[in-house]
């Protein structure tokens, strides 16, 4: 005789059914996997079983509830509007449906993409796991599922061990560290995905990302809240290394589904003497409640300086130093936060506080040793791609960029120099240092007819120790220079004159090439005295030239200027003889016997002979 109300149910339920279980209640199961009841009950989840029972749920104390299948078919074809013999196809044929059916009765979380009910939507009333439910001991469940397997004796014990583990469900806070803290995180251990909780950023990184919480138990834990053991909450608590208050402990940021159960976190913290973040948010590092005062204070975190290869984004501790492996409440990023890590990517990785400056000039960060200061920018520029001006002005000297456009290259100085401090030498198309140049002839412009109306100005600057020059003092003595000197100001004050406009006579001394002549050796009868004439001139005189080529080692001819040549004769002008051994005759009887006239037309028969009338005629020097 049946006499108890769950009996009666049971004994009716003939027909068979494939069984699911509510998420609470594969929980509890779970807990308990070690024991053979529970093992057992979990493997026959979702097997077709002979008494009509399915869609299991926690009930009262020491009871579950359920639904018939029959029942079951008829509530979900109402609901989907579709015929039974359909939903009883899917329910003994797809093993998720259990699954799909429990998130549509939280309402709370989307079902599989490919459910059959996936966009029918709640089209009727009904819902299994509230409609046609029964109530039936824990015991007796067993006994009538898994019927004659076990005795009575464990069938009481694990009825005992499954209200213990019951007890641990509803909502609760539990303090986790080591490896559960990546466990914790994952979104598939979540309630459901909603509130800060379901749309933090890291709800669904792999468990490395958070490796250096779960490699330091001595200085973080989670302290989460659950709901029948799935999360509803969660915050990371620090044992700080400094701080500004007394309290031994930090509760970071709390990322819970309903806004309600912060306050749950921070009654907790308050219980427990720690302090906590004032605002529950990821930009406010400094501002920290203890005692029910909020300040803003600076506290660090001392964790071990392991090789991290991801690192979650941290919501108060931002600034990690992995020389030290301090963890700061803030992201600085200044000259002491060099080579420290911001972690603040939400894919694992960080920004590395670099050594870097600014650059105007390319309008952009440089890291600091690829970097150079320019004194005259008063900027940064990349070293790589700069000059250093070394000469000049002293405050133009300095670093500038290779393209700026008003640095020159000195090839003398082999160095730059700012353009303003710099002689432009149209001549060698070439730069030269200001205060290193001097003025040097380079032409002399013939095209007037008389020697006084030459124009020697065409000068252009020259490195002073230009090779190709030679220095006015070096020709100072000439007697060319002293004549030209005399009546030409330019040449008195100018430095040099280019090699190409003079040659060497045969003293090896300068002269200027247009004064240049070919003087011969003449024939005496005195072989210790040599004198030299021009072929003209020689002629004139009536002189025979010396042609060997040397005579006792002395050259038949020579190189020498007009200047020079004509000194020499007129150092003869009041001399008994002009030449030594020649017939008596003096310049005055010279000019009787041939006329004035006479050397005048001569010398303009001869005038391109004469170096483009430059020789001083010897009636000129008279004069």
């Amino acid at each position: 005789m049946l006499n108890k109300y769950d009996d009666f149910i049971l004994e009716k339920l003939l027909t068979e059914s494939v069984i699911h279980f509510a998420p609470p209640f594969r929980r509890t199961l779970s807990k308990l996997k070690g024991e053979p009841i529970a093992r057992k009950l979990l493997d026959i989840e979702r097997d077709n079983i002979k008494p009509d029972i399915t869609f299991v749920n926690l009930d009262k104390e020491g009871y579950v509830s359920f639904t018939t299948m029959r029942n079951s078919k008829k509530i979900l074809a109402a609901k989907f509007q579709m015929p039974e013999d359909r939903i009883e196809n899917i329910l003994d044929n797809d093993e998720e449906i259990g699954n799909d059916i429990w998130k549509l009765h939280k309402k709370d979380y989307p079902i599989r993409h490919y459910s059959p009910f996936k966009g029918l939507g709640e089209i009727g009333e009904g819902d299994p796991y509230e409609k046609g439910r029964n109530p039936v001991k824990l015991g007796r469940f067993v006994n009538n599922i898994l019927p004659s397997e076990f005795s009575a004796k464990e069938v009481e014990d694990f009825v005992n061990k499954f209200k213990a583990a019951l007890e641990q469900s509803g909502e609760r806070f539990i303090e986790v560290s080591g490896e559960e803290i990546g466990d914790y995180y994952d979104h598939k251990n979540y309630s459901r995905m909603s509130g800060t909780l379901g749309s933090s950023c890291m709800a669904k990184q792999n468990k490395g990302t958070f490796q250096i919480y779960m490699d330091n138990p001595e200085v973080c834990r989670m302290l989460v809240l659950l709901e029948d053991d799935m999360v509803i909450g969660r915050a990371l608590i620090w044992k700080t290394e400094t701080s500004e208050n007394d309290a031994e402990y930090f509760l970071d940021r709390q990322y819970t589904i309903k806004e309600s159960d912060v306050e749950k976190f921070r009654t907790y913290a308050k219980e427990k003497g720690w302090s906590y973040k004032t605002y529950n948010n990821h930009t406010n590092l400094g501002s920290v409640t203890y005692n029910d005062e909020s300040k803003t204070i600076e506290m660090t975190v001392k964790v071990k300086m392991n090789k991290y290869i991801e690192f979650p984004y941290v919501d108060t501790f931002r600034r990690y130093d992995p020389s030290t492996g301090t963890l700061y409440n803030d992201y600085e990023n200044g000259e002491e936060a060099i080579g420290c890590y911001i972690l603040s990517s939400t894919s694992g990785g960080y920004e590395e506080v670099r050594d870097a400056v600014y650059s105007d000039w390319y309008d952009n960060e440089i890291d600091r040793d690829e970097a150079v200061y320019s004194r005259p920018l008063d900027d940064w520029i990349y070293i790589d791609c700069s000059v250093e001006v070394t000469v000049g002005s002293e405050r133009r000297r300095g670093y500038y960029p290779e393209s700026y456009d008003d640095i020159v290259y000195l090839e003398h100085e082999d160095t730059y120099c700012y353009v303003d401090d710099t002689v432009w030498s149209e001549y060698n198309n070439e730069y030269y240092l200001d205060g290193t140049t001097v003025d040097t002839i380079v032409r002399i412009d013939d095209d007037t007819a008389e020697p006084e109306e030459y124009n020697y100005t065409v000068y252009e600057p020259f490195h002073r120790d230009a090779k190709d020059i030679i220095m006015i003092r070096d020709l100072m003595k000439k007697e060319w220079f002293v004549k030209l000197s005399d009546k030409y100001s330019d040449w008195s004050n100018t430095d040099a004159v280019h090699k190409d406009l003079l040659t060497l006579d045969y003293k090896d001394e300068y002269i200027l090439s247009i004064f240049e002549i070919e003087t011969y050796l003449i024939k005496t009868d005195n072989e210790k005295d040599h004198f030299y004439l021009t072929k003209e001139d020689a002629k004139l005189f009536d002189y025979e030239l010396e042609t060997t080529t040397e005579v006792d080692d002395v050259p038949n001819k020579r190189k020498t200027d007009w200047f020079d040549y004509y000194k020499e004769i007129k150092s003869y002008e009041n001399n008994v003889s002009l030449f030594r051994d020649t017939p008596l005759i003096t310049l005055d009887e010279l000019f009787k016997r041939i006329g004035e006239k006479r050397i005048a037309v001569y010398f303009e028969k001869n005038k391109d002979l004469m170096r483009a009338k430059l020789i001083p005629t010897l009636f000129q020097m008279k004069k």
